[in-house]
Formats: C-alpha cells, structure tokens, sequence
C-alpha cells in the first residue's frame, strides 16, 4: 500500500507529500518524508443519481450500498470494494460489462463527502465458446468437466469463478487466469478463456 493511499483510506483527502529527503547510511538508507494531513473528511450521505438497472436488482444494489454509513471517516478503499460488488451483483445475472461510479462531492468547509452513484447494467450477454488454453498434459476433458459456467447459457461471474475455484482444487495446475471478450459480430456473447499452467 503506498502512502498516499493510506492516508486516502483514512479520510485525508487532503494529504500531500510536502518534502523528502533520502541520506546513504553504512547499513542502507534513510528515507524521511514530511507530510500536511489535512482535516479528516467523513460520509454525508451518498444517492442513486443515474440508473439504468432492472427493477428485480435494485433492492439488492441497495442492500449493498447500505454498508456505507453517514458519519463513516471516509475510505477510498471502502468506496472501491463497495463499488466493485454492486458490480459483480450484475454480472451474476448476466451483465458482464456494468459501469458503477461514485461521484464525490466534496464539502470542504464541512469536511464531508457526499457520494452519486451512476449505475449501468449494460447489456446482458451470453457465453457462446470457452477456451481452454495453455502449458497442461491434463485432458481438456478433465478440465470441462469442472464448469459451472456453460457454453450457450446466460454469463454468470459467480459460476465463471466457481469454475475457476474448482479447476483449481484439481491440484493439477498452479495457474488459472479468466478472460472475458466481447464477440465482435454480436453484442449479446462473450467468449470465456481459462489460461491454465499444470504443475511441472
């Protein structure tokens, strides 16, 4: 974690690095950094401002977004860990590609931050092939028989990452990597590649 990002998670928005100085010690090197802090800024509130998500998933975006408390010292690593499983809550019913972004409002007498949260599903999308590709002598067979996120069935992160999870209990394979693209000549499929390495 770099330093800027701690003091950021701390509610000092504010922060900046004033001065540093580095001096060559016998046994390495000593490195001192001046800081201002700044005031603390803590959450006002936050709202749905543009919205453009299937009425069924509003109440659980909603519960979601009910971990952020008024009064809460605020953390940019909160907003980005809540951000991403408002995400993930769409493209575990098929939107593979949704755009969450909270917006601040910073109030700077009052040392608060009200956020507005611009959610769009996008388009709900379809796995047509899955690839498994890479440096393995176990059969593909093997592997497929793993997924829980099929070919011709609507995409699914949750069983995108089940699959993962479970190609991996194999034991065989020290590496599993995903990757997610669009098909080009339709907007409504993707293509699922699994990049695995087996174990030498």
């Amino acid at each position: 974690m770099s330093l800027r990002s701690f003091y950021l998670d701390h509610g000092y928005l504010n922060f900046q690095v004033v001065s540093r100085d580095v001096k060559q010690l016998p046994n390495g090197v000593a490195i001192t950094v001046q800081v201002s802090e700044g005031p603390v800024y803590h959450l006002s509130g936050y709202r749905l401002a543009q919205v453009s998500v299937p009425d069924v998933l509003l109440p659980n975006i909603k519960k979601i977004l009910m971990q952020l408390k008024v009064g809460d010292v605020f953390s940019r690593k909160k907003i980005i860990d809540v951000t991403k499983q408002v995400g993930d809550a769409l493209a575990n019913h098929g939107y593979a590609f949704p755009e969450v972004s909270p917006i601040p409002q910073l109030d700077q007498s009052a040392h608060t931050v009200f956020l507005n949260f611009n959610i769009t599903a996008g388009r709900r999308v379809y796995v047509r092939n899955i690839h498994v590709v890479g440096d393995t002598r176990t059969s593909g067979i093997v592997i497929r028989s793993q997924l829980r996120q099929m070919e011709g069935s609507l995409y699914s992160l949750k069983d995108t990452k089940e699959s993962e999870r479970r190609i991996k209990n194999l034991g065989y394979l020290d590496h599993v990597e995903i990757s997610t693209a669009a098909v080009p000549s339709d907007n409504n499929q993707v293509d699922l590649t699994y990049h695995v390495h087996e174990v030498n």
